[in-house]
């Protein structure tokens, strides 16, 4: 956690803020539909990524999995769907 001195307290007093989570710990938002896989770590583009899919017609859909499980899942899209096209958002790469 980290601690903050806030205006109007006395010097004796702190708060303290979370901080945010690793990486590794944060959740990812897959979207998926057709041939391609997108992988966000923000949900509103992922919903945005679903608007555009549904609009194009396809059957799509969303999940919400933790940072830390995507390369597993990565791992086993690709060995059970290699045509398969992975946008992958969140870690900058596109394969």
């Amino acid at each position: 956690m980290t601690t903050h001195r806030h205006p109007g307290h006395g010097p004796g007093r702190r708060r303290t803020a979370p901080t945010p989570p690793p990486a590794e710990t944060a959740d990812v938002y897959l979207v998926a539909g057709g041939d391609l896989v997108a992988v966000f770590t923000d949900a509103d583009a992922a919903a945005v990524q679903h608007t555009v899919m549904t609009g194009a017609n396809l059957d799509t859909i969303t999940r919400r999995i933790s940072a830390h499980e995507w390369p597993r899942v990565r791992a086993r899209l690709q060995a059970t769907n290699p045509d398969l096209t992975i946008v992958d958002a969140w870690a900058g790469d596109d394969q």
